[in-house]
């Protein structure tokens, strides 16, 4: 064969072939390895950053929450009930042997942080964290069933007691935390894992609801899982962990006609979540540290209907389509399928619900398209001062109450004006005119140069209303105007027609009494 020129040919570049196939793939190995290597380093370097930063609050923490103890009666004093054997609320221990392990626990274990609950308000009720020095058996270490190669080893021996649990029927959780590799998220995973709780979810909703449970990676990313589906005024128990989210979504999103997937796109979903979910609970923020987590008190999460939500999760990248804002290139097609996302309905009470509330109507009737020009910068005009009057509301209530007495005050002098045009009192009129301006225009300029000046907030708060709520502060003033002259003019009403029928009752009393006389 090899005697064939052609032959011999073909076998070289076969041989040829395969050498370079060969080195192609060693190539390819060494950079596989390459990149493993520089991704386990860059692992290793965000874990280092990552513990570098929780170091500072992790410290903080422990001069600020940790309670060092050395016996039975100092756990008594604050966390455990001697007579029940119970635990007064839930309490994370910890037991170092010595000052190694005791550096380990502080720098590597970072305990008791938890970043899963940073910035949750009554984090610190979810436990009472505690730390037990030791260097022989105690009462305490053999209470808890400390081993003994704990203080050999050089680990830190982690106990979690849970409220309401007796210590010696129930079987504490225990954990070792050993010096090396991630230390903190593994205490980390640990502790978020026992420290579940029970949740009962109600679905007051008109449909079927699909329930999520998203969890807080490490990594600082979110991941969601599909629990469970429950259906109308049924209810549902599950086991959240810390940190946890329990969400809420309408079984038919995602589901209309001509799209009809085959699985949920949890990366659409957690970008949408605010547009397409019914709501967000976060069990151990809403109560959960307060029950004791013996399946007897689950908390409770109650699914309330709601209509002003996205039926799509695609509604945020078809947004990112439109040219004309909002919605304007598919009105008929986005403004029932992207609801909250277009801004044409909305679930706020009271001020932004009556003022959506066209809208909305026109939402379940026929697309907004259909409405005349006039009848769009209606609903625009409402809802802008809807929002000012929410805000105002909810922000500006010293202000809003200000603008109104302004009102009241403007009725009286024009009520007061006016009693004594018609009275025919020039002396009358000269004194309403020359007091009513000190009243309104005086007064309120010595009180603010006296007493408030420029940096008060409540003069902040006017000038705010001023500047940029002027519909507010007019409607604020009219309604305080027209109401105080409404009731004025009907208390001179009903004293005028009094004084009438007094003044006739008494003269037919003179005239019956002239009658008697002359009789």
């Amino acid at each position: 064969m090899l005697s064939d020129p052609i032959r011999k040919r073909q076998y070289d570049n076969q041989l040829r072939r395969e050498q370079q196939n060969r080195e192609r793939y060693e190539q390819q190995r060494r950079h596989q390895q390459e990149r493993e290597r520089r991704n386990r380093m860059q692992r290793e370097r965000e874990a280092a950053s990552k513990r570098d930063a929780y170091l500072p609050k992790a410290r903080k923490l422990q001069k600020e929450r940790v309670v060092r103890i050395t016996t039975i009666e100092d756990l008594e004093q604050i966390a455990f009930k001697r007579h029940e054997r119970t635990f007064k609320t839930n309490v994370l221990f910890v037991f170092v042997a010595n000052k190694k392990v005791e550096k380990f626990v502080d720098d590597q274990l970072l305990f008791p942080y938890i970043s899963n609950i940073e910035g949750m308000k009554g984090a610190e009720d979810y436990f009472l964290p505690i730390k037990v020095r030791y260097n022989r058996d105690t009462d305490l270490t053999r209470m808890f069933q400390v081993p003994h190669y704990s203080q050999r080893s050089g680990s830190a021996f982690i106990v979690l007691g849970k409220k309401g649990q007796n210590l010696f029927l129930q079987k504490l959780p225990s954990y070792t935390a050993a010096q090396g590799g991630d230390a903190h998220a593994q205490f980390e995973d640990w502790v978020t894992e026992k420290l579940s709780v029970q949740v009962m979810v109600l679905n007051h909703h008109h449909s079927n609801v699909i329930v999520f449970q998203k969890t807080k990676l490490a990594s600082n990313k979110e991941s969601m899982e599909k629990r469970f589906v429950v259906k109308p005024l049924w209810g549902h128990r599950l086991d959240v962990r810390l940190g946890d989210t329990i969400l809420a979504m309408d079984s038919n999103v995602d589901h209309w006609p001509g799209h009809e997937p085959k699985f949920l796109d949890m990366a659409k979903l957690l970008q949408s979540q605010d547009k397409v979910m019914l709501g967000q609970w976060r069990p151990w923020h809403d109560g959960g540290s307060n029950h004791s987590n013996d399946h007897q008190q689950p908390v409770k999460i109650q699914i309330h209907s709601k209509r002003c939500v996205d039926w799509s999760s695609s509604c945020g990248d078809w947004m990112k389509r439109q040219t004309k804002k909002p919605c304007g290139d598919q009105p008929e097609f986005l403004h029932s399928m992207c609801a909250k996302s277009c801004g044409v309905c909305h679930d706020d009470f009271p001020f932004s619900a009556m003022a959506y509330f066209p809208s909305y109507y026109g939402l379940l009737h026929e697309p907004l398209s259909y409405w005349p020009e006039w009848s769009h910068n209606v609903l625009r005009f409402v809802r802008v001062f809807a929002e000012d009057m929410e805000h105002v509301w909810s922000f500006r209530k010293n202000a809003g109450f200000a603008f109104f007495l302004g009102g009241i005050l403007l009725g009286c002098m024009f009520d007061s004006i006016l009693t004594a045009i018609l009275s025919h009192s020039l002396y009358g009129i000269l004194a309403q005119v020359l007091l009513w301006p000190v009243v309104t225009v005086g007064l309120p300029m010595v009180v603010y140069r006296k007493f408030l000046g420029s940096r008060h907030p409540f003069v902040k708060d006017m000038v705010h209303v001023i500047d940029y709520r002027k519909n507010v502060m007019g409607a604020l003033v009219l309604i305080g105007f027209a109401l105080t002259l409404l009731v004025l003019r009907m208390t001179h009403v009903a004293t005028n027609r009094r004084n009438d029928d007094a003044f006739v009752s008494g003269r037919n009393r003179k005239a019956v009494q002239d009658k008697t006389k002359t009789d």
